[in-house]
């Protein structure tokens, strides 16, 4: 088992990229598309245990080893859930106050600390949903 699919209790990040996702939902997803993808081997993936929790776990996640000196890239991944820009709001608050310069808008990424910072809320386009939701509609029509 990778340290990327460690249960999202990394002891150590030893990619050169990082997804912060918000559940083990995501971190099972993007395992298995990064798998699938033939990118395993460039990403860790790590659980914050859930939307709110991003705020909690983002010193964690820069006194983690390897953070400082091995991750070139930092994806934070996180539903719409009832309002897409509130969710951006929320990520770019904690980005800041941890002294990075978070990207203005989601889907970008942004130079700061050494690292390029981007922020992902998902589904792009949609400002009220989650990812498990437009994994089912996309199936939707196999099901009649």
């Amino acid at each position: 088992m990778s340290a990327s699919e460690h249960d999202g209790r990394l002891k150590v990040f030893d990619k050169p990229g990082l997804l912060l996702v918000e559940g083990k939902d995501e971190l099972s997803f993007f395992n298995v598309l990064l798998r699938h993808m033939g990118y395993a081997d460039r990403f860790c993936v790590y659980d914050v245990g859930g939307t709110t929790k991003f705020r909690l776990k983002f010193p964690i996640v820069e006194k983690t080893p390897g953070f400082m000196d091995r991750v070139e890239n930092v994806g934070i991944i996180r539903d719409a859930d009832t309002s897409a820009s509130a969710a951006l709001a929320s990520i770019q608050g904690v980005l800041r106050d941890h002294g990075y310069d978070p990207p203005t808008k989601a889907h970008l990424f942004k130079s700061a600390k050494g690292k390029r910072m981007g922020i992902m809320i998902l589904p792009c386009g949609r400002e009220t949903v989650m990812l498990e939701d437009t994994c089912l509609e996309s199936v939707a029509h196999d099901a009649s």
